[in-house]
């Protein structure tokens, strides 16, 4: 295939500023050349292959995470799958026995296919326990939640806001005021809960 002729004066002229180089240009031409080319090359095919394989290993550990915690997720959907949904009186009788071991502070009332908790100064860890306890070992789902801080922990604290109204069952106490001797917050308050429905 033929060059155009448009190049044919650019080339002539090229050849001729080369032929006028002396031996030493013409070697410091072809050396800058070559560094430009090793760079162009390193740039385009070298660099992507060398930062891909140096991630490849974090990449490889996000992955195997993320594996893990599929799986771990899918033995959760089908334990609760085979699970056996209690009766009213079962889950009942359950979170009777669940706030016996809580404490005092939790007094339950059953008002249809619900159960009303009031609290008084319970722990905040005891109270997200029992939740954990009520949803697993019940399967009783919170659908109210209301909390404010019980009076025996204001008296050195910073005045909070009540804790505002949740449907996802957890309850982790409110941020300490700084300075505050305030380690275990405790809460008043109501909670409403879901029985489960067996089917007949």
């Amino acid at each position: 295939m033929s060059e155009p002729k448009h190049l044919h004066p650019f080339k002539a002229q090229l050849l001729n500023r080369w032929a006028a180089l002396s031996a030493r240009e013409q070697r410091s031409v072809l050396l800058l050349s070559l560094l430009l080319g090793l760079a162009v090359f390193w740039r385009v095919a070298i660099t992507p292959a060398w930062d891909t394989l140096r991630h490849s290993d974090t990449r490889r550990a996000e992955v195997m995470q993320q594996t893990s915690q599929m799986h771990a997720l899918q033995r959760q959907a089908q334990a609760l799958q085979g699970r056996q949904v209690l009766s009213r009186d079962q889950a009942m009788r359950t979170l009777q026995s669940l706030s016996t071991s809580a404490g005092a502070g939790l007094q339950l009332s059953l008002q249809g296919e619900f159960v009303a908790v009031q609290l008084k100064a319970v722990r905040a860890q005891t109270l997200a326990a029992w939740l954990s306890q009520a949803r697993t070992q019940a399967q009783a789902l919170p659908v109210e939640v209301h909390l404010t801080r019980a009076a025996s922990n204001t008296a050195n604290a910073a005045p909070s806001a009540p804790a505002s109204t949740t449907t996802s069952g957890a309850v982790a106490g409110a941020p300490n005021a700084p300075g505050a001797a305030n380690p275990a917050p405790a809460w008043d308050g109501s909670l409403l809960l879901k029985l489960p429905t067996a089917a007949p």
